[in-house]
């Protein structure tokens, strides 16, 4: 990625998990510092613990705030609620933006916030012993979005949602990590995350719109 090759164009950073990991590089190495910096709406990078600390050696991209902020990254780990009265202390501090408000260390939002979950599509299969080799897997259509489904807040550097465990979303609770919905980081907030996207790219369209109009005047 570079400056050339994008011809200046806005763009959006996403990735989840190990993507997270190579996203947070990204942004020292490749991103911060440079005209890529402004042009970056805004880096998700969700899941797989990222902590501030990340943020303190960068000077053009910060954390986001708010939900029409630009130039910045956001991030947060999701689990049950019915873990909320655990601790944490290895996320305790773990960023935390709430995607139902977009707010970090964002306190309770609740179900009539919520934009829509949608059900992951396929099956995942991880092959660790060996070559990872296709095994025929067919991704169908997406559901329809579950809108006003789930609460969430965030406490303690961890962002807690409304227990899945009688809902076909619980199948994908960590079998590792007790309480963890790691795998929906995305999907829970699926029309959520699409929407302040789309509300990004439209507060940076009106920023440039008002600077080249001031530049005219």
């Amino acid at each position: 990625m570079n400056g050339i090759n994008n011809k200046g164009r806005p763009f959006i950073l996403a990735g989840h998990s190990q993507g997270t990991l190579h996203g947070i590089r990204l942004l020292k190495e490749v991103i911060d510092k440079t005209p890529l910096a402004k042009q970056m709406l805004a880096a998700y990078i969700i899941g797989g613990q990222i902590t501030s600390s990340h943020f303190e050696t960068m000077q053009d991209i910060k954390i986001c705030t708010q939900a029409t902020d630009l130039n910045c990254a956001i991030h947060w780990d999701t689990f049950s609620d019915a873990e909320i009265g655990n601790s944490f202390p290895e996320r305790a501090n773990n960023i935390c933006i709430n995607p139902l408000s977009w707010q970090l260390d964002g306190p309770l939002a609740g179900k009539e916030q919520h934009l829509g979950a949608v059900y992951p599509s396929g099956e995942f299969h991880a092959e660790f012993s060996g070559i990872d080799t296709a095994i025929g897997i067919k991704f169908p259509p997406l559901d329809a979005p579950k809108a006003n489904y789930l609460q969430a807040q965030c406490k303690n550097g961890v962002l807690f949602i409304s227990d899945q465990s009688d809902t076909p979303f619980g199948k994908f609770s960590s079998s590792f990590i007790k309480g963890s919905y790691h795998i929906l980081d995305y999907s829970v907030f699926h029309v959520d995350i699409r929407e302040n996207a789309k509300l990004r790219i439209a507060t940076y369209l009106e920023q440039r719109t008002n600077q080249i109009s001031a530049n005219l005047m």
